[in-house]
């Protein structure tokens, strides 16, 4: 079921881009045949043209969200039937465990579509906090996504190894693995390679976009069932 629904939502994704790009010519073949009369003297055509290209980049933006209006009275009766199935089953109103106690007490784990931020000084572990809820939610849940646009891809995949085996990071980190340690470690990977679950590990620049964000992540879900995302971090990426 996971599946099919990944397939439906990259299709459904792709229809919106193919249905905008639609938009989008008609509407600037509009702009441009109007910019065109405006060369041959008639000015008035200018600020049409303009109009053109405002109305046809709203409708563009429009068209892409998803709006749902519902009766909340006519949906009782859906209310109701979610409310006794999930009293019989609780594990179906929780989200995904961060594996710390505190937080996933109080909030249920990480909803479906929530953000969640991590805020704090420079220096203090919020990196160290993420990756460790990201590890844990890959263990107990399934697969997850971590964005890394500060820090190379490779420091995060120590980091990830230092987590897995609690071997010191200094001994990654200065190169001073022993043969036992990495002898541990190799076991600990190689286990990993068959965990059902998968770890995708993303390195992004840091003048990266929401968008481009997005893309990287649509290509994952595609083909597997992202059960989280985790963004090291917000504050670099460009505003746009």
């Amino acid at each position: 079921t996971n599946k099919k629904s990944s397939v439906a939502i990259a299709a459904r994704g792709k229809l919106i881009k193919l249905f905008n790009a639609r938009i989008l010519e008609n509407g600037c073949k509009g702009a441009l045949e109007n910019l065109g009369k405006a060369n041959k003297g008639n000015f008035e055509k200018i600020e049409e043209a303009i109009t053109n290209f405002k109305e046809t980049i709203e409708k563009t933006e429009h068209r892409s969200t998803v709006v749902n209006t519902i009766d909340p009275f006519n949906d009782f009766k859906e209310f109701k039937n979610n409310h006794l199935l999930i009293q019989k089953n609780p594990k179906l109103a929780s989200g995904v465990m961060t594996g710390l106690e505190p937080i996933d007490e109080a909030m249920g784990g990480l909803r479906k579509s929530e953000l969640g931020l991590i805020s704090a000084n420079t220096g203090v572990g919020k990196s160290i906090i993420l990756l460790d809820m990201a590890a844990h939610a890959w263990k107990v849940e399934g697969d997850v996504a971590y964005i890394t646009i500060e820090m190379p891809y490779k420091q995060v995949r120590d980091r990830l190894y230092c987590r897995l085996s609690r071997i010191e990071y200094n001994d990654f980190r200065r190169y001073k693995l022993d043969k036992s340690q990495m002898e541990t470690l190799s076991k600990i990977v190689n286990k990993a390679k068959e965990h059902d679950h998968k770890f995708h590990i993303i390195d992004m620049p840091e003048s990266c976009r929401v968008q481009d964000i997005k893309a990287e992540i649509e290509q994952i879900v595609r083909k597997r069932d992202l059960k989280a995302v985790f963004i090291d971090y917000l504050n670099i990426i460009r505003a746009e």
